[in-house]
């Protein structure tokens, strides 16, 4: 390409883009091409036991199988999002690689996807760091927990194991996330991460671009509001974020309330009263808080206790 390219310089411009734009059509329809010449097996789904498990037939032999997807795990089937794939959908199988740990590609657009890639990215799956396949260097959970929660999916997650991860990352005790997620944004079951707060009256929106339009609306009226699964007062922590965008990202959200909570234990050497002032620093105000946000985290941790256990001892920075 290189060469086709340095043989056309002297041409005028015009000429020089149609013959770019040639090649790399040339070049992605060859890569498309040597997908299905190099043997790949034709499939049709027939089932779906989950995104990481399927059973298809080959469309030439008309024998089903059972397929074990490469590289990717379930998050659960639950969750209210339709799903990327379907029965009747069509597969191209690597006939190189095992029924229990194939390689599967998908026809989108006219043109061949890397299916475990295309879950992960999507919000459907996540990556299994135990499959051979996978190349974990460079990579952390938090990564993939960000491609999940970029695709909308939010409702799939398993929420006390996904602040756990980041509890141990960031040495806050085990539940303590979960449990002020829940007392600040709880909304069927589940923290809602398009919350919003202003003058003690809550707001749940169905997406994100909801929410940023109110909050937008508020900020030009002058208006404080907490913001997110953590209720950030956006106000106050403002410098937290880098514009008021991030501030509705439900990562972004939880990392500055994780840094409002380490502040509040070095001050205190209390993670009992870093979770109160999280709230507040008049008693009569964080007294109840406190009393709501040990429900939730007995729940998490599967205890009857009155006080945080701190089973986290090594604090980290972000």
């Amino acid at each position: 390409m290189v060469m086709i390219l340095i043989h056309y310089s002297h041409k005028n411009v015009q000429v020089k883009i149609k013959h770019i734009i040639f090649i790399i059509f040339f070049f992605t329809m060859l890569s498309n091409s040597a997908i299905c010449s190099a043997g790949m097996g034709e499939y049709v789904i027939t089932k779906l036991l989950d995104v990481a498990t399927i059973k298809a037939v080959n469309t030439a032999t008309n024998k089903e199988k059972l397929i074990k997807i490469s590289g990717i795990k379930n998050t659960g089937l639950t969750c209210d999002s339709p799903l990327f794939i379907k029965s009747g959908d069509q597969l191209y199988i690597d006939p190189n690689t095992p029924d229990s740990n194939a390689l599967v590609y998908l026809k989108k657009n006219n043109r061949f996807v890397n299916y475990s890639r295309y879950a992960v990215q999507n919000g459907f799956a996540s990556t299994d760091l135990t499959s051979p396949d996978v190349n974990v260097s460079g990579l952390s959970e938090l990564e993939w927990i960000a491609r999940f929660q970029a695709a909308g999916n939010w409702r799939c997650m398993d929420f006390v194991k996904f602040y756990n991860m980041l509890e141990r990352r960031f040495g806050v005790p085990d539940g303590v996330l979960y449990a002020i997620a829940m007392t600040e944004s709880n909304y069927k079951g589940w923290p809602w991460p398009w919350s919003l707060n202003t003058i003690s009256k809550p707001y749940r929106f169905d997406n994100r671009q909801e929410m940023y339009a109110a909050i937008q609306f508020l900020q030009k009226e002058g208006i404080s509001f907490g913001v997110g699964p953590m209720q950030i007062e956006y106000s106050i922590h403002k410098d937290r974020f880098d514009s008021l965008w991030k501030s509705t990202s439900p990562l972004e959200n939880v990392f500055a309330a994780i840094t409002i909570l380490l502040e509040n234990y070095k001050r205190s050497k209390s993670w009992d009263k870093a979770v109160m002032n999280y709230h507040s620093y008049k008693e009569k105000y964080y007294g109840p808080y406190f009393k709501r946000f040990l429900r939730f985290y007995r729940k998490a941790i599967r205890q009857e206790v009155n006080s945080i256990i701190d089973n986290n001892i090594k604090l980290s920075a972000r």
